[in-house]
């Protein structure tokens, strides 16, 4: 049964086969010339701007720009990095404040050798502006890969060729 549908369907498909010996040769030099046009494909930066959104280093993946993706791993980890340790230390000046102000001797006092309560609230001011710059930092190198990626898709069909001509008319 299955040998004899496969040769009716293949009888029946070879019966729809249309002569293509007809075909001028010319057609065939003009699709090859236009594909040769069109080769390089432009990216749509709309498309390149939601990769970046979604994932840091996807837009440049996505332009074929690999060698970028590093760079931006690289300052987007460190600036987490910098983020995570102002956040910690915060967290523990903060501590240490409030156990300073608790009065129960058994509470541990110092945080990375601080005892004082002024070094430890100057100390816990210069972390909290440390997490703010870290936020903002992290936030603007974020927005500065999506628009790079969005600005190399943009700019991917622009090519700059050996025969450009300037011109000055005084």
């Amino acid at each position: 049964i299955c040998i004899f549908t496969s040769m009716t369907f293949t009888s029946a498909a070879q019966s729809f086969v249309t002569d293509t010996t007809s075909l001028q040769e010319d057609s065939v030099l003009m699709i090859s010339e236009e594909y040769e046009k069109d080769s390089h494909h432009p990216k749509n930066f709309k498309r390149a701007i939601l990769w970046a959104s979604t994932l840091p280093g996807a837009g440049q993946a996505y332009n074929s720009k690999y060698w970028k993706m590093p760079i931006v791993y690289g300052g987007l980890g460190g600036i987490t990095y910098w983020l995570v340790s102002g956040v910690k230390d915060f967290r523990c000046y903060r501590g240490a404040i409030r156990a300073l102000n608790d009065d129960d001797p058994s509470n541990d006092l110092g945080c990375n050798g601080f005892t004082s309560s002024s070094a430890l609230q100057l100390k816990r001011e210069s972390s909290r502006r440390q997490v703010d710059y870290g936020v903002l930092l992290l936030s603007l190198g974020y927005a500065l890969q999506i628009m790079d990626a969005a600005v190399d898709a943009r700019l991917s069909h622009f090519q700059v060729d050996d025969d450009l001509l300037l011109t000055w008319n005084p």
